[in-house]
């Protein structure tokens, strides 16, 4: 970045600010890459900048506009995240360069993912695995299979879903690509409770974690702590009920913690929802009723958004 202001060289310019902004969404640096981002989506031109696919393998403005939805999901404008990723995808088919267009389905893939939104994710991911096949890029296959696996068990075929989460493990490890290996190992483990296996559950949540810790791939680390309590109290409905449901308690403080340090509203609004129906449980309503409005009250769009109708379906409850 800094040999490229010297030179005056723009074009260089917006492509380290898109990297810049991409890593700084992978470590979930959210503000920071909001403002790399922007640089190169103020500069980006579809067909002026269409070449650089073909120069650096993806076209970075692509995934530029692919990372911003993501970025703006997480801190917390959901309406705003849904029309870039709408753009996004409008533009990757315009360009017509296939693994940009392959990396950009990915990326959407990720994005809804994080929205935990189910028909969006059947229809990326199909698509994803589909070109993936097509092209034969290992990894985007993956990718696809991955995100058919995460959908079947939320859809209730869960050892199906099981299946295609594994596949997309060897996938992933056979082309020794880890970007995204955080969420696979954590829907994994979602999906392994949801089949009555927690200890392979808790097993799978632990090497999600490892990796985050490994690799700095931050940005679903908040769910992951939110993701470990609901398995730690799947746990306490079979033994020692009290000292699971602190540990979820414990990890569902943890997720907050970061998501807050993030200034991921999202992921913190998904926690605390999490956190209160706990709290609920224990006779402490009018505390998860405080917990959820000041997160919910946060919010200025997006409220036909699951989770902000969960949000506010379970304040009237505790009302």
């Amino acid at each position: 970045m800094n040999l490229a202001e010297k030179a005056d060289d723009r074009l260089s310019l917006a492509v380290t600010h898109s990297l810049h902004g991409t890593l700084s969404f992978i470590m979930g640096e959210w503000s920071s890459a909001l403002e790399h981002l922007g640089q190169m989506n103020a500069y980006y031109n579809p067909q002026e900048h269409s070449h650089l696919g073909f120069i650096y393998g993806q076209d970075p403005g692509i995934i530029t506009l692919c990372s911003t939805a993501s970025v703006l999901w997480c801190l917390g404008y959901p309406d705003q995240a849904l029309e870039q990723s709408r753009k996004m995808l409008a533009v990757a088919r315009q360009v017509g360069h296939p693994f940009s267009l392959a990396a950009a389905l990915a990326m959407d893939s990720l994005f809804h993912l994080l929205r935990r939104d189910v028909g969006a994710l059947e229809e990326r991911g199909k698509e994803v695995a589909k070109l993936g096949e097509e092209k034969g890029f290992l990894f985007i296959v993956g990718v696809g299979r991955f995100k058919l696996g995460w959908v079947a068990a939320r859809q209730g075929r869960v050892e199906e879903g099981l299946a295609k989460l594994h596949q997309a493990l060897e996938l992933y490890r056979a082309t020794g690509v880890r970007f995204t290996l955080t969420d696979l190992l954590g829907s994994l483990a979602e999906a392994s409770g949801m089949a009555g296996d927690v200890d392979k559950g808790l097993d799978f949540m632990s090497q999600a974690l490892a990796e985050v810790e490994r690799g700095g791939e931050r940005y679903y680390e908040a769910e992951l702590y939110r993701l470990k309590g609901e398995l730690l109290l799947k746990k306490a409905e079979q033994n020692d009920r009290a000292a699971m449901e602190k540990e979820a308690e414990d990890c569902f403080q943890q997720s907050l913690a970061v998501a807050r340090r993030q200034m991921a509203k999202s992921f913190e609004l998904r926690t605390a929802i999490s956190l209160a129906r706990l709290l609920k449980k224990q006779g402490k309503e009018s505390e998860a009723k405080k917990l959820v409005e000041d997160i919910y009250g946060w919010f200025t769009e997006g409220f036909g958004m699951l989770d902000l109708k969960e949000a506010k379906s379970l304040i009237e409850e505790l009302s």
